[in-house]
């Protein structure tokens, strides 16, 4: 109801797994404390509000397992948590550099395509990054190397193409899924590193190939 905008001292509004639906009310972008909003699992549609990146407090958003269309907004500066995942956004992924508070993006089984931005690796702050289950296209960039507190990272189950690049030295790696694409030729003495640091590595269904493949567990279905 719209009279949650008189909820002036709001801090957090949990209310997932609903059957909520229709257009969220504008008041709720006026509550000046509001920093942590879960509207996860209901039957919300159309393009993602642009009007949640007017709250000054909103730190954590949670819109996953929604019907929202469109695209990512990329003005929602004070965001540190964003899950937009199991939504039919689609299209790219626009330049979300703006969003430079970012600790954890989930846009997985978004229906997203195109090239993963360069911008993307811009978010130096990241420790969570999963956009599995799309159909993003193109080869892995050497800049997500920028991505120095990386913990998780998931690119799995995506058309991506080329050979990883020499780039996974964060040693904040702690699981790293690249399985279910079509990335080929040898893993990199970096990534074999990681895996030997403790980190899961999972590799499965891919065209990869070479000694250091052997030696790691996940690689069935490449040519070992």
């Amino acid at each position: 109801p719209a009279a949650i905008g008189e909820l002036s001292g709001l801090r957090y509004l949990f209310l997932s797994d609903n059957h909520l639906s229709g257009d969220i009310p504008s008041a709720l972008y006026t509550l000046p404390k509001l920093q942590n909003v879960d509207l996860g699992g209901n039957d919300y549609a159309g393009a993602i509000p642009s009007e949640f990146g007017t709250m000054p407090a909103l730190k954590t958003l949670i819109l996953k397992d929604n019907q929202y269309t469109g695209t990512i907004p990329d003005t929602m500066s004070s965001l540190k948590y964003l899950n937009l995942s199991e939504n039919t956004i689609g299209g790219t992924i626009p330049d979300l550099s703006a969003l430079n508070n970012l600790i954890s993006l989930s846009a997985w089984q978004c229906g997203l395509t195109g090239t993963i931005p360069e911008t993307l690796y811009t978010l130096s702050g990241l420790q969570i990054l999963d956009l599995s289950e799309n159909k993003l296209e193109g080869e892995i960039s050497a800049g997500i190397a920028n991505l120095a507190g990386l913990q998780y990272l998931a690119l799995d189950t995506n058309p991506l193409r080329g050979v990883l690049p020499d780039a996974f030295t964060q040693t904040a790696l702690t699981d790293i899924h690249l399985e279910n694409t079509y990335l080929r030729g040898f893993v990199p003495a970096t990534l074999k590193a990681r895996h030997d640091a403790g980190a899961k590595v999972y590799l499965n269904n891919n065209y990869m190939t070479g000694a250091v493949l052997k030696d790691m567990p996940n690689n069935t279905g490449n040519f070992t």
